[in-house]
């Protein structure tokens, strides 16, 4: 992600988060398992700096797609004005009887400093420039 202006912060981009519940445990009764509310999975999502500066939090939106297993909630955090940095991308799911998380890698930077940075993401899939997918 490179920053708007020399000298500036970035862009703005968005991460989208996707969250789906797994499969019942199959050695017992599947009969007795039903799917849960996706919907009460809290999500929280931080840009946590490597280097030094202050985390960066976003209010997201979510939204269900699909019904029962099928069901995914998708999480959208737009960001505007991160500074230049590199970010580990802290997502955690807690609540409702739903808990994991997973961490990425973001970088932020401004080609004007140094000619050799390079765009940082570990894995995900790009799906725009200004936009990040997470799956789990």
């Amino acid at each position: 992600m490179t920053v708007a202006k020399p000298g500036g912060t970035s862009t703005p981009f968005t991460i989208t988060v996707e969250v789906k519940e797994t499969q019942p445990d199959l050695a017992g009764d599947a009969s007795l398992a039903f799917p849960g509310d996706i919907n009460l999975a809290a999500i929280s999502l931080t840009l946590s700096p490597v280097g030094p500066g202050s985390p960066v939090t976003t209010s997201c939106i979510s939204a269900i797609e699909g019904s029962g297993y099928d069901a995914r909630l998708i999480v959208s955090c737009p960001f505007t004005n991160v500074p230049v940095n590199t970010y580990a991308v802290v997502v955690v799911v807690n609540g409702g009887y739903y808990q994991g998380g997973a961490e990425e890698v973001l970088t932020v930077y401004d080609p004007s400093l140094d000619s050799r940075l390079v765009e940082g993401l570990s894995s995900g899939q790009r799906q725009r420039e200004d936009e990040f997918r997470f799956h789990n």
